[in-house]
């Protein structure tokens, strides 16, 4: 006699149960910590609260993206595998492109590509005692691209309007997001044209210009990175940002720093004050701008410099991880037209 196959609802249960009996041994881990225990997506694990605590919304990226302005001051959360930021402000100044969009406001600075977010919902779960109401977005992996979270004592009329506006007609069917994932593949240094690289290098005059010259020379980020080493470049140790985030907050020197993901760049801009390490992670707890580090991941650190003609050379400290992808990226905040000022520039001096 044949086996009926399980159904999804049976799937769903199961995972549920486990990550149940995960949360008991572990009341305190996030839930993209225990999708990888658990070896599942974030978004299966979401998708086992809906029609509890979870609604599954329609996801029509302009309403959408306007939508969320109405849910007023909120936090937003913007992370990768290493990288946690969080800013405070209300979802104002959006603009929407072709195929990129953005959100620039005080507090809330955002680039978006919307073909990233694929899947939304509305989550409301209690934590430490108070329900934390969140609007989350994924990709078609089921990893999440950005969170809206409404902070405590903020009026929850437009986040309950705007669950209502977007609630998903189907709350019951599960997702099985896209799972299968390619790394960048990078081809030998040799067959890349390193003087021609390197010319093309001196030659922008924008810094937003780097990404089309790795994609005419098919070079990836840090292979970049290590082939203009001395003339634009400069590796240093993988406590730089520690380093760095202590000596902006000594100094109270402005900055701009970017985490980010397939889907969604975020930007603080402004200042750094209370840095601490806890465990693995090193982090600054300030009222309207939390990041939270994960020092061990950093495969690769670069002081790098990129020509940006009448705009000013852009010198940074960037984080790689074992993959190669970005971890977070710092920036000496400026004016148009301005280089940083000479503490960013000392900074990065101290730098080895």
């Amino acid at each position: 006699m044949n086996t009926p196959p399980i159904s999804d609802e049976e799937v769903n249960s199961e995972l549920k149960k486990r990550w149940n009996n995960h949360l008991k041994t572990n009341p305190r881990t996030r839930i993209r910590s225990a999708a990888t225990a658990l070896g599942v997506t974030e978004l299966e694990l979401v998708e086992t609260d809906l029609g509890s605590s979870t609604v599954r919304l329609s996801l029509d990226f302009r309403p959408f993206l306007h939508g969320i302005e109405s849910l007023g001051r909120a936090m937003a959360l913007t992370r990768n595998e290493s990288c946690v930021i969080e800013t405070y402000g209300k979802y104002t100044g959006i603009q929407i492109f072709d195929h990129a969009a953005q959100v620039v406001a005080p507090g809330v600075d955002l680039r978006i590509f919307p073909k990233h977010w694929v899947y939304a919902y509305a989550i409301s779960k209690k934590n430490l005692g108070r329900v934390n109401h969140s609007i989350q977005i994924f990709d078609a992996n089921g990893t999440a691209t950005h969170k809206v979270y409404v902070p405590p004592g903020e009026d929850l009329k437009g986040y309950n309007n705007f669950v209502k506006k977007f609630q998903h007609p189907d709350q019951n069917e599960t997702i099985s997001p896209n799972t299968s994932t390619a790394d960048e593949i990078e081809k030998p240094d040799h067959e890349i044209e390193k003087n021609a690289l390197l010319e093309g290098w001196k030659q922008l005059r924008d810094t937003h210009d780097f990404q089309f010259l790795l994609r005419k020379f098919n070079a990836t980020r840090t292979q970049a990175l290590r082939m203009a080493e001395g003339t634009f470049t400069r590796s240093v140790s993988s406590d730089s940002a520690r380093k760095t985030l202590q000596a902006l907050s000594k100094t109270e020197t402005p900055i701009m720093i970017f985490v980010g993901n397939s889907g969604t760049i975020q930007i603080h801009s402004g200042l750094v004050n209370k840095t601490l390490s806890h465990k693995q992670w090193y982090n600054v707890m300030d009222p309207e701008f939390n990041l939270h580090l994960d020092e061990p991941s950093i495969v690769s650190a670069w002081v790098v410099s990129k020509p940006g003609g009448e705009l000013g050379t852009a010198t940074s400290l960037e984080l790689y991880d074992k993959s190669g992808k970005p971890i977070v990226m710092f920036f000496g905040l400026r004016k148009p037209g301005e280089d940083h000022g000479p503490s960013w520039n000392s900074i990065l001096e101290e730098i080895e």
